[in-house]
């Protein structure tokens, strides 16, 4: 072999053995590097979290949350909202996806079998204080706790975005409810300003022969409330539990509203009171100012813009009065 020759074949057979060892290399770096983080302030503690989480546990809201995003958690919570409201898409996967936890119940070991890297739980603090363990979570995955009521609901779902990596997504959402009520408040700006409202309701749990008057920002009356409907103060909350002895007392409200169901009838809860004959007496009744609206119980945009479509429909077809 010539002298060239001999010094091409040792300068090939060092770049091989360079290549084979970067590679070895490399491949411990894949193995052993951690994956990116950041630090995300929730409300039980600065975190760090996943930059690019993978494998997410979504609980109430923040199930709800990623369901609307259009994501797929690994695992999730029952939600706050009945399933029955999801879209076709969105109930496919909660239908497919594990579920962790209920409202009174957590199962840890389901979660940890789940191997998550990210636990999102949004829900009311009564709930996260008597149902969950905080520093049992942290021990499987990084955890963020993120307190939800009606009061704060858009800051917070703000918050859960980020979380999720979301925060584009929700600003598109929060523009387009945005926009929503300041079309509204021109566009029924007369009924706004001189009627009154009632939104009587119903829940499994309300005792016979009594229905529920909706206080301001509640369940059904949240997004009303912000737009401006008129409804009335009430000494508790979700209402004032009302014996239908007293259905009389709705007399002084210009018009009434009452929910409906998914598939756009009267919620079957509340039609013991539709139905009697105390309802059918009402002024309010005989003078066609009763109205159904969507009440999906969530807390959020798009729930917020399914809502107030619905109360556009029926305010659009309310002339304006004096209460």
């Amino acid at each position: 072999m010539t002298y060239q020759r001999r010094r091409f074949a040792a300068f090939v057979a060092a770049l091989m053995g360079a290549a084979l060892v970067l590679s070895a290399c490399s491949s411990g770096d894949a193995e052993t590097a951690p994956s990116a983080t950041r630090s995300f302030t929730a409300d039980n503690g600065t975190i760090d979290i996943p930059v690019d989480p993978q494998r997410i546990i979504g609980i109430q809201r923040g199930a709800s949350n990623m369901l609307e995003f259009g994501m797929k958690p690994v695992g999730l919570g029952q939600l706050n909202e009945d399933p029955v409201w999801l879209p076709p898409a969105q109930r496919a996967v909660y239908d497919s996806t594990p579920v962790v936890a209920d409202f009174k119940t957590v199962d840890y070991e389901k979660i940890a079998s789940l191997k998550p890297d990210l636990i999102v739980v949004s829900t009311p603090d009564f709930i996260w204080e008597g149902s969950w363990d905080n520093e049992r979570l942290q021990s499987i995955a990084p955890t963020v706790y993120i307190e939800v009521s009606n009061a704060n609901w858009k800051v917070q779902e703000a918050r859960v975005a980020d979380a999720l990596g979301k925060s584009a997504e929700f600003e598109a959402r929060k523009t387009e409810y945005d926009n929503l009520i300041a079309k509204m408040r021109t566009d029924r700006k007369d009924v706004l300003a001189s009627s009154t409202f009632a939104l009587i309701n119903r829940h499994k749990s309300t005792k016979e022969g009594q229905f529920l008057v909706e206080g301001r920002s509640f369940y059904c009356t949240t997004f009303g409330t912000e737009l401006g409907v008129k409804f009335p103060e009430t000494a508790n909350q979700p209402g004032d539990q009302t014996s239908m002895e007293r259905i009389g007392d709705l007399a002084k409200y210009s018009a009434l509203l009452y929910p409906l169901g998914p598939d756009g009838n009267p919620k079957p809860e509340v039609l013991p009171v539709l139905d009697s004959n105390a309802w059918k007496a009402l002024p309010q009744a005989s003078s066609n100012r009763t109205r159904g609206v969507t009440c999906t119980g969530g807390l959020s945009y798009p729930d917020g813009i399914a809502n107030l479509k619905s109360l556009d429909t029926a305010l659009s077809t309310l002339p304006a009065v004096t209460g």
